[in-house]
């Protein structure tokens, strides 16, 4: 056995140690030839700083009512523009942000247009035009196939309310899957 193992090594040594001149030669073909000629480097311009002009721009870092007294409204003060209803129950949907929530279809019942909702817990709501949804006082301004429009109500820091509308579209529920 131990003669065996001692030939069957001895063969296998043998045949690692065979002639290599083919490769040695070419690689020293290789080392002799002439080496290309490398693309100089283009040449960068030194960096200039742009100044920063503001002009009469107001300061986007310091509140309004600070850089223009005059045009600040008290929170207390009542104004012509938009403000969310007082004392209004919330409803189920106003807990949920709402890039959480998604339209998966729609239905019509006794005349009357709903969208179908999908929240995050997972449920379905039944949604028509006059409930709130979603954190910012997002009232449902109309409801088609293709989605809902909302208004929405934003406070700007100075006690003012800034409206703004907000599209919440069908999503393709094949593509989206269910959780």
């Amino acid at each position: 056995m131990r003669l065996a193992l001692s030939v069957g090594l001895l063969l296998l040594l043998a045949a690692c140690g065979r002639e290599m001149a083919d490769l040695e030669s070419y690689i020293a073909d290789v080392k002799e030839r002439p080496a290309g000629k490398l693309p100089p480097i283009p040449e960068i311009a030194p960096y200039e700083p742009a100044p920063y002009v503001v002009g009469e721009l107001r300061d986007p870092f310091v509140p309004n009512e600070i850089f223009n007294p005059e045009e600040s409204v008290e929170p207390d003060t009542p104004t012509d523009g938009p403000r969310p209803v007082a004392g209004r129950e919330k409803e189920p949907l106003e807990a949920f942000p709402l890039d959480s929530l998604r339209m998966v279809g729609s239905l019509r019942i006794a005349g009357v247009r709903y969208a179908l909702v999908r929240s995050s817990e997972p449920f379905i709501y039944r949604v028509r035009v006059g409930d709130y949804i979603g954190q910012n006082h997002g009232q449902v301004q109309s409801v088609n196939d293709a989605g809902m429009v909302l208004k929405e109500l934003f406070a700007d820091g100075a006690g003012r309310w800034v409206e703004r509308e907000t599209v919440l579209s069908l999503t393709n529920t094949a593509a989206v899957g269910t959780k």
